[in-house]
C-alpha cells in the first residue's frame, strides 16, 4: 500500500510538471496572469517596474538578443545582401587603348615574269602590334548590395597603315585579273592604305554574392575595314583604285563568371565573358581603271555568320574619396567568322569573282585602361 501511495505521488508530481513546461512554451509573447502570491515577477528575468534584467539585476538593452523589441514589431528582414546599397549610380570614364595581334595575309603585288615574285603583302601594313587609344564608358545602377544593371561603350578605336613596292615598269597585280586593266599592270609603283575601327556597347545585369560575380546581358560590336590598292603607271601618267570595304555587325547575348576582392580601399576584379552571335557581314568592291574614269568592278554583298567572342578582363580600383576612385585594367578579346577586308579581294577573271563576301577570319585584341569612377 505504502509503495502504491508513493508511486501516485510522484506521478502527480511529473503530470504537474508537464503542464508547467506547456503553458511556458506557449507563453512566447503573450501576458501571463499571475496569481497574488506571484504578483512580483522580478527574480526571475524581471525588475519590480516589468523591465528585463539580467542576472545582475542590470536592465538589458533592447538591441541584445535574448530580449529583441523588434520581434514583437513584426518580420524582421535578416537578409543584408538585398539592403538598400550605399550607393545607387556610378559612372565610369576610361581611356582605352587597344592592339590587334592577328592579320590577314593577302599578296597585292608581284613582279612580271620571267622573274615573277611576290613583293607586297597586306600584312606589310603593320596594324598588328600597334596600339591606338579609344573610350571607355560605364554608367550602372545598383539596385541593392547584390544586384546592378550598366550600360558600357567602347571604341574610336582606329588603326591605319600602309606599305608599298617600286619597280621600273615590271609591278603588277597577282591573278588573271590584271591582264584585263590598264593601270594595274606593268606599273611603276602598287601601295595600298589599309583602315580599321572598332565600336562595342553591350547592357549587362550582375549579381556579385560574397565575391562571386555572375552576368547575363545584350552585346553588339561592329568592325569597319577598307583596303585600298593604289597601282601608278609612268607610261600613262595615271593611277586607279581597287577599293574595298568589310563591316561586321555582331549581335547577341552573353554570359559571364568573375571574381572580385577588397583590400580595405584597393578593389580587385576578374571578370570572364563569352558569347555566340549573329554575325551580319557586308562587303563592298569598287574597281576603277583608265585614271579612275572607268568601273571594271562594282559589287556589293552580305552574310550572316556564326561568330563566337570571349573577353578576359582584370581591373583595379582605388578610392580616394567616398565618391571617386582611381580605376586601371587590362582586357583581352577573340572573335571568329569576321570577313577582314584584304580578305575580300579578288584578283581572277572568272565568273563571280569578288562578289561575295569571305567571313572566315580572326582577330585577337587586347589592350589597357585607366580612368575614373564617380558615384552617388
Amino acid at each position: 500500500m505504502r509503495y502504491a501511495v508513493v508511486s501516485i505521488s510522484l506521478l502527480a508530481a511529473l503530470c504537474s510538471t508537464v503542464r508547467t513546461a506547456r503553458a511556458d512554451d506557449a507563453g512566447g509573447f503573450q501576458q501571463v496572469q499571475y496569481s497574488e502570491s506571484f504578483a512580483q515577477p522580478w527574480g526571475d528575468g524581471f525588475d519590480e517596474t516589468g523591465a528585463a534584467v539580467d542576472d545582475f539585476g542590470d536592465e538589458l538593452s533592447p538591441y541584445d538578443p535574448r530580449y529583441d523589441w523588434q520581434l514583437s514589431e513584426g518580420p524582421v528582414d535578416l537578409n543584408p545582401l538585398f539592403a538598400l546599397p550605399q550607393y545607387g549610380s556610378y559612372f565610369q570614364a576610361d581611356v582605352l587603348w587597344l592592339s590587334r595581334i592577328h592579320s590577314a595575309h593577302k599578296t597585292v603585288a608581284v613582279t612580271l615574269p620571267p622573274n615573277s615574285k611576290a613583293v607586297l603583302n597586306s600584312s606589310d601594313a603593320g596594324l598588328t602590334d600597334m596600339y591606338r587609344p579609344g573610350a571607355l564608358l560605364t554608367l550602372g545602377k545598383r539596385f541593392d548590395q547584390v544586384s546592378a544593371f550598366e550600360l558600357t561603350f567602347f571604341g574610336f578605336n582606329e588603326w591605319e597603315g600602309s606599305a608599298q613596292a617600286t619597280g621600273n615598269g615590271d609591278l603588277s597585280l597577282p591573278g588573271t585579273l590584271a591582264l584585263n586593266t590598264q593601270d594595274f599592270i606593268f606599273a611603276n609603283r602598287i601601295k595600298f592604305d589599309y583602315n580599321s575601327s572598332l565600336y562595342n556597347v553591350e547592357a549587362n545585369y550582375t549579381q556579385t554574392i560574397a565575391g562571386l560575380i555572375l552576368l547575363s546581358g545584350f552585346r553588339y560590336l561592329r568592325l569597319n575595314e577598307s583596303f585600298d590598292i593604289n597601282s601608278y603607271v609612268a607610261n600613262f601618267n595615271q593611277s586607279s583604285d581597287y577599293l574595298v570595304r568589310a563591316k561586321n555587325n555582331l549581335i547577341g547575348g552573353q554570359i559571364g563568371l568573375g571574381f572580385s576582392n577588397q583590400w580595405d580601399r584597393l578593389t580587385v576584379d576578374l571578370l570572364g565573358k563569352f558569347g555566340v552571335y549573329a554575325n551580319v557581314a557586308e562587303q563592298n568592291t569598287l574597281m576603277k581603271d583608265l585614271n579612275n574614269t572607268f568601273i571594271r568592278r562594282n559589287f556589293q554583298d552580305h552574310t550572316t555568320a556564326v561568330s563566337v567572342l570571349g573577353e578576359a578582363q582584370l581591373n583595379l580600383s582605388y578610392r580616394v574619396f567616398d565618391w571617386l576612385s582611381i580605376r586601371g585594367g587590362y582586357r583581352f578579346m577573340w572573335i571568329n567568322n569576321l570577313a577582314l577586308a584584304p580578305n575580300q579581294l579578288n584578283f581572277s577573271i572568272d565568273p563571280g569573282s569578288g562578289q561575295s563576301v569571305d567571313a572566315h577570319d580572326y582577330l585577337y585584341i587586347h589592350g589597357m585602361n585607366v580612368g575614373l569612377e564617380a558615384r552617388w
